[in-house]
């Protein structure tokens, strides 16, 4: 079982470097210790100095892979401590529950996280020395020079 967390940031761009360095934390090698140590810090002053947390739920992360067939039992019921519909015979969720858990939680609101990921990329210039074009590209062609 897994848990979910929904914080609230003061402050937009605390909240932005926030998720870019959450994205980021993959590439850290975690071999370099005291730049995995200062990534971390950073994460943590952040979170600490800007955000607090508003919600913490428990996120299925097992569903029912019974067969229901001739003898199987069809029942799904509700547990006392989480809310969730399980299958009464292996007291598990439903796939769908486990594999759509946080847009259903998300009520039609508009993640923004993809619009970070997005200018994350074009901020990267592979050929700094030849005349390129890319969306959202903050330097102008021959700036290089």
């Amino acid at each position: 079982m897994a848990r979910a967390l929904l914080l609230t940031f003061k402050d937009n761009d605390a909240a932005e470097a926030f998720v870019k360095l959450i994205l980021a934390s993959d590439n850290i090698q975690k071999d370099d210790a005291d730049g995995w140590r200062a990534h971390v810090t950073e994460l943590g002053v952040l979170a600490s100095a800007y955000s607090k947390v508003e919600w913490m739920v428990a996120q299925p992360t097992v569903w029912c892979k019974c067969r229901i067939g001739r003898g199987r039992s069809r029942g799904w019921t509700k547990t006392k401590k989480f809310g969730w519909f399980v299958h009464d015979q292996c007291n598990r969720v439903s796939y769908y529950v486990v594999r759509d858990f946080v847009k259903n939680h998300r009520q039609g609101e508009h993640d923004l996280i993809p619009g970070l990921i997005t200018q994350r990329k074009s901020d990267i210039h592979i050929m700094p020395n030849t005349e390129h074009i890319v969306a959202g590209c903050p330097c102008t062609p021959r700036s290089h020079e």
